[in-house]
């Protein structure tokens, strides 16, 4: 798993639910350069472990026919097409790429360059699903070299940018999956000169964390975690805003002032938190 805001509110939450009923929560990292396949064939062979919570969840997921066959308890953090009969959690990542594909469209948007990770992930292919319905929807054509698969880190997010800026005729907007690879894309962009252009990528890379933040906050007991995750996310998005495009604090719609109430709202959640 990799160091995103999610993976932390999650992993908190587990460690909380899980001591109250006497389990403790060991987290496996599987470095980068090793098979994430055998990583696990080998903790389920070791017995490391009385059950297991995959996360990047592949297509078809050999681990899930591994843990099935060796009849080891575990939930798939993601959906998969592998059949049988198994626990997964998933969010909507069709409806937040639909969603943000629909506002873009709204903002006059036409040419939407969307950021997919290099993983053989099951939601890169239903967050694909949900661009191509947004654009439908929005009445534009889908060209499948505006959508780039890439390492979901700041430098896949650089890389990604350094692809727009090469292109003869530039996307004006860009929708990332992971919100890890905006800081790249921020960066890349800013050396070109092009600061007005990233009030949009703002947007766009930030609804899948802000959807996921909110369920979390619905279904995690680790409340106070994901309320100061919320609260983090809402002071970058005024600090990006207000540093990279300050007119949004004039736009009609209050992109930017909006962020005011809700971090009100945020800090008295905390504070009654524990009156709950």
């Amino acid at each position: 798993m990799s160091g995103e805001t999610f993976f932390m509110a999650l992993s908190e939450g587990l460690q909380s639910t899980l001591a109250n009923v006497g389990y403790d929560l060991m987290i496996l990292p599987c470095a980068s350069d090793q098979d994430e396949n055998e990583f696990l064939y080998r903790a389920v062979d070791r017995r490391l472990a009385d059950g297991f919570i995959i996360s990047n969840v592949q297509r078809i997921d050999p681990r899930i026919d591994y843990l099935k066959k060796w009849h080891m308890p575990f939930v798939a953090l993601g959906s998969s097409e592998t059949k049988g009969d198994y626990a997964a959690l998933d969010l909507d990542f069709a409806g937040v790429a639909e969603t943000s594909v629909q506002r873009l469209a709204a903002r006059g948007h036409k040419r939407i360059l969307l950021g997919l990770t290099a993983q053989e992930t099951n939601n890169n292919y239903i967050f694909l699903a949900g661009f191509k319905a947004g654009l439908e929807k929005a009445g534009l054509a889908f060209d499948e070299r505006l959508v780039l698969r890439l390492h979901d880190r700041i430098s896949g997010g650089y890389e990604l940018a350094s692809t727009l800026l090469a292109m003869d005729d530039r996307p004006t907007a860009v929708l990332l999956i992971q919100e890890t690879m905006a800081m790249g894309l921020y960066q890349r962009l800013g050396e070109a000169g092009l600061h007005g252009a990233a009030a949009d990528i703002v947007l766009a890379a930030s609804a899948v964390l802000d959807i996921v933040l909110g369920s979390l906050l619905l279904v995690c007991r680790a409340a106070r975690t994901v309320l100061l995750a919320m609260l983090a996310v809402l002071a970058i998005h005024l600090v990006a805003g207000t540093v990279l495009a300050p007119q949004l604090w004039i736009d009609p719609f209050g992109p930017l002032l909006k962020i005011v109430p809700l971090m009100v709202a945020t800090l008295f959640t905390l504070a009654i938190l524990d009156e709950r």
